[in-house]
């Protein structure tokens, strides 16, 4: 009886390690490496830095300016002007099903704007890109607070956070696709948002928060505790 409990204890303790060894970074930009000059209704296919996944712009106007001023606390970030009401920011993350297994995802990101960019944004995720669910199950604004940028030290003003740990979806699809949407005409600096006025994100993370241990894990973690076991018998 007892050994059966050593056993236990052990395969729980190899599972739990395992479990906290595979969590990880799905992926991230920064766009420090990046390229951005671009102008038109959308940019696409800006690669993370970290993962597999792209970040593109789009918006109605056709003479939107993407570029790539500073970041916070990054050299660059990801911006454009020319705002309105539906306009939006897109990453798509690639998830590798065949190897790892996920859960509880996690994405987080810097954003800010000029005094005449857009103030009020809402975020949405989807497991297949083409249907899209506000964060709040309904569409909540967030007020973006503005302030300028640097790229040697970041501001924690301008950080937002999401749990998606209750979205079990996103744990089996293939490609999980998140947006930041402009959903108001009124500017940071309670204007109207002007035609130059701009908004930048930067330093968009999407993590795994606790990953499922696969079934070769699993079986790992089982014959480990049975080594262990045996030995324990021999010391006998």
């Amino acid at each position: 009886m007892k050994s059966t409990v050593v056993l236990y204890s052990l395969v729980l303790t190899s599972l739990a390690l395992t479990s906290t060894l595979k969590a990880d970074t799905l992926a991230s930009w920064t766009f420090d490496t990046t390229t951005i000059t671009s102008t038109g209704s959308n940019i696409t296919n800006l690669l993370a830095d970290v993962g597999s996944g792209t970040a593109s712009g789009h918006h109605t106007s056709a003479s939107t300016t993407y570029s790539a001023p500073a970041g916070n606390g990054s050299t660059k970030s990801f911006s454009a002007n020319t705002w309105a009401i539906g306009d939006y920011w897109q990453y798509a993350v690639n998830l590798d099903q065949s190897s790892s297994s996920y859960s509880s995802i996690a994405v987080s990101y810097d954003q800010t704007g000029s005094p005449s960019g857009p103030g009020k944004f809402y975020f949405a995720y989807s497991a297949n890109g083409i249907s899209y669910t506000p964060y709040s199950g309904t569409i909540t604004d967030y007020t973006l607070p503005g302030g300028s940028w640097s790229p040697s030290t970041a501001s924690t003003t301008n950080h937002y956070s999401f749990d998606l740990s209750a979205v079990t979806a996103l744990n089996t699809a293939s490609t999980i696709y998140f947006r930041i949407v402009d959903d108001s005409t009124t500017s940071i600096g309670n204007g109207t948002v002007g035609t130059a006025g701009t908004d930048r994100t930067d330093n968009f993370l999407v993590t795994s928060l606790v990953t499922v241990p696969e079934p070769t894990t699993v079986a790992l973690a089982v014959s480990g505790g049975l080594a262990c076991l045996v030995a324990i018998k021999r010391r006998r």
